[in-house]
């Protein structure tokens, strides 16, 4: 990304789709694919792999994987009479 090969969003799809022995690889399809096209590659990559391993791989935010929630949203406060659902229209 430094050397202007590959854009940002296409240096965030290498990086979660190549290792050590298929960066050069991965680097090429970036420089030829669209963001697009590549995100589609490294999905069908990861869904071969994870198909010929038995595994599932799940990508969950950091504070899942802790075991913390995020820090709670109040509800917004309903006015007196109303309603949250929509009222359907009179027949």
């Amino acid at each position: 990304m430094r050397e202007g090969r590959v854009s940002y969003e296409k240096a965030r799809i290498v990086a979660g789709a190549a290792t050590e022995k298929t960066l050069a690889r991965w680097l090429a399809r970036a420089e030829e694919a669209t963001c697009v096209e590549l995100r589609r590659q490294a999905q069908a990559e990861e869904k071969t792999q994870m198909c010929e391993r038995g595994e599932l791989r799940v990508r969950v935010p950091g504070w899942m994987r802790r075991g913390t929630s995020p820090r709670p949203t109040p509800a917004p406060k309903m006015r007196r009479g109303t309603s949250p659902r929509p009222t359907p229209a009179p027949k």
